[in-house]
């Protein structure tokens, strides 16, 4: 029953954040609840200084309209002001004009208010009223009434605008995340994609040919094939996979890259436990595959790949070693696709915490990952 309860006020609270409003109306309600809840914060603090009730809530009364006026002039006139590093002078130079506009109204206020037994000013008030009834208004603008009113400002008039200055805060940071995450799963999409039309026709005609053969690998390949489009559309749609997935993945991508390229010496070493270890999708995969496409000169030549996987304590080490061609030297150094979107998938998931880095020793190309288990 709890939960059911709680579901509109949690609801309400992520509307207010993320700036979404199902009708009209919530927005309108919010904000009436806003400025109802600040009055009454007025005419309780007001009350206690001044035994006027009407006095009180004259006053009250003249410092919402000045607070409502002033934030719906800088929020809704200057945009998003506030979180725009080029348009925050903006931002600021509307306070300062609300603040100017808060000591000429409260000026002319405290000038033009009448007095009688209804409307009757405590000694506190009736001092501060004093300082501001001016025969200029603009007098109010002196450095001495400016400080003293600034005090006023600063915790009467400022707090809705706090309030309002985190939330579009808190929006601006939730657009963000919105937006990294679009453009993560779009990383991912490309990397499903390099699984493309030309790498199926050739793995399919290879298949074709030792079905001719009537070749025993032959449901083996198929099977690979499967698992591979498997693991590509539906297992990879999380965040992150187990990592025997992932090398199930990396098995079946080198069984299919064995059919072609037959005089190779592939190794693959795991240390360490890889129960309850998670890692993102396509992580070992993409070192894999740039080994495979840059570190073969033709798929006569033997060549040698030596891939790596370390669990120790709460990190996860890869390492893949191949064969340095010098007319890959270029490829290697700038990265294609797929490491690119690597890069930036490995810099979104884990942040600063994770290493990547690449060495040419020996004529061999050395890739080199390190990410906390997740």
């Amino acid at each position: 029953m709890m939960k059911g309860v709680n579901r509109p006020t949690n609801n309400l609270l992520k509307n207010l954040v993320l700036g979404q409003y199902e009708h009209r109306r919530q927005r309108v309600a919010l904000h009436a609840t806003m400025w109802m809840f600040m009055c009454i914060i007025y005419y309780v603090l007001y009350s206690r200084s001044d035994p006027s009730p009407m006095m009180v809530l004259l006053i009250a009364f003249k410092d919402l309209l000045c607070v409502m006026l002033i934030f719906y002039a800088i929020f809704y006139t200057s945009g998003h002001a506030v979180v725009n590093k080029r348009k925050m002078l903006f931002y600021i130079i509307y306070i300062m004009l609300g603040f100017v506009f808060w000591n000429i109204v409260t000026s002319i206020f405290f000038t033009i208010l009448p007095t009688n037994r209804l409307l009757t000013l405590s000694p506190t008030l009736e001092r501060y009223a004093n300082l501001l009834k001016y025969p200029n208004v603009l007098e109010v603008l002196s450095p001495k009434l400016v400080l003293y009113q600034l005090q006023d400002f600063v915790f009467i008039a400022m707090p809705p605008i706090y309030v309002k200055t985190i939330i579009e805060i808190s929006r601006t940071l939730n657009r963000n995340t919105v937006l990294t995450n679009e453009k993560l799963q779009l990383e991912i999409t490309l990397l499903k994609s390099q699984i493309n039309p030309h790498f199926l026709f050739n793995n399919l005609n290879n298949i074709y040919l030792l079905a001719l053969k009537k070749d025993d690998n032959t449901p083996d390949m198929v099977l690979s094939l499967s698992n591979m489009l498997r693991y590509t559309l539906y297992d990879s749609e999380s965040e992150k996979v187990s990592i025997r997935e992932e090398i199930q993945f990396v098995n079946s991508y080198i069984a299919l890259e064995k059919v072609r390229h037959q005089n190779g010496n592939i190794n693959l070493s795991i240390k360490g436990e890889e129960e309850d270890v998670h890692v993102i999708p396509f992580l070992l995969s993409t070192l894999v595959e740039n080994a495979f496409k840059h570190g073969m000169s033709s798929t006569s030549q033997p060549y040698a790949i030596a891939i790596d996987i370390t669990v120790e304590n709460d990190f996860v080490y890869f390492k893949v070693v191949n064969d340095f061609l010098p007319n890959a030297k270029n490829l290697h150094k700038k990265g294609g696709v797929g490491l690119k979107n690597l890069r930036s998938r490995l810099h979104i998931y884990y942040a600063n915490s994770y290493e990547y880095r690449f060495e040419i020793k020996d004529n061999l190309y050395i890739a080199r990952i390190k990410v906390p288990r997740i």
